[in-house]
């Protein structure tokens, strides 16, 4: 079995406002499944940064009910007393 080593790019970082920017390649972007407009993650871990993209939870019903816990459920008394905006109305 040949083990391939990864390809290696090299990058420059450079000064944007308060923050720092680094381009990435474009080859390193396809692998990675990113796109421009992206949101990603970033950690250290063992003295590396790692960038990664993020994801957003899915919550079920049963975590957002065990996140209430015993509270009672607040409900919003304006909430049907907004006007209609679109085709929500049932016929």
């Amino acid at each position: 079995m040949t083990h391939q080593r990864p390809t290696t790019h090299t990058a420059t970082l450079r000064a944007l406002g308060q923050s720092v920017a680094v381009t990435i390649p474009q080859a390193v972007a396809v692998s990675a499944g990113l796109h421009a407009g992206d949101k990603v993650n970033f950690e250290i871990e063992a003295g590396r940064l790692v960038m990664a993209k993020a994801t957003r939870r899915k919550y079920t019903l049963g975590d957002l009910l065990a996140m209430q816990g015993n509270k009672p459920l607040q409900i919003d008394s304006q909430w049907d007393a907004m006007p209609d905006v679109g085709r929500e109305v049932a016929p």
